[in-house]
């Protein structure tokens, strides 16, 4: 994929307009470089017509919610899906943790559309997974045949009751709650006063 920083802040959009009599998408998209395998980072500050040409060229964009929330950006990613372009999470430039992105991404839609439905948790999982796999078009953000095995393991009953698991996990897991974190398959990290605590309780049951 093509990573390209663009369409951030109006200022940037300005300096477009003046420099070369477009937006920074159509400067893009006049030079060749707005296609399929273009991935947008943190493109806020974009009208219909930039979506419109980033949607037919089947563009991709990713956007990072604590970005967007630290330089006092609208989060325009309920805008882009409406306007059929698939919008993925990414931590930015700010964000450190998906599990946060996720999080403050669901809130952010909700404070830019102005609408407590738009955007729910299942939503922001899907950004941050399935999306993020088809803007790299890769194998990724699913647990399917094929697709590499990127796993985070998690206790439930260490985040309490749980009436709607995704959006408990969106809106409450922390990274201690985290027991294993697999990529491709591989364990990367272990939680190991997870383990113990599970180990003490299960003797404890025992006796």
């Amino acid at each position: 994929p093509l990573m390209l920083n663009a369409a951030h802040n109006a200022l940037e959009k300005q300096w477009s307009w003046q420099t070369h009599g477009k937006s920074p998408i159509a400067l893009i998209h006049e030079h060749g470089a707005l296609t399929e395998n273009t991935v947008l980072i943190n493109a806020f500050d974009t009208d219909f017509y930039d979506r419109e040409r980033i949607r037919t060229a089947r563009a991709k964009v990713s956007l990072s919610a604590l970005t967007a929330i630290h330089d006092a950006h609208e989060f325009p990613i309920v805008t882009l899906l409406k306007q059929d372009i698939n919008a993925s999470l990414g931590t930015g430039c700010y964000g450190v943790s998906m599990l946060e992105e996720m999080r403050a991404a669901a809130y952010a839609a909700k404070l830019q559309t102005g609408l407590a439905h738009q955007f729910q948790a299942a939503d922001a999982f899907y950004a941050a997974t399935v999306a993020g796999g088809k803007a790299l078009n890769a194998p990724l953000g699913q647990l399917e045949k094929g697709f590499a095995a990127d796993m985070l393991i998690v206790d439930p009953s260490t985040l309490g009751p749980i009436s709607y698991p995704v959006a408990h996990l969106i809106y409450t897991l922390q990274p201690q709650h985290v027991e294993m974190a697999l990529a491709a398959g591989k364990v990367i990290y272990t939680n190991d006063q997870q383990q113990k605590e599970r180990s003490r309780k299960l003797a404890a049951t025992a006796q």
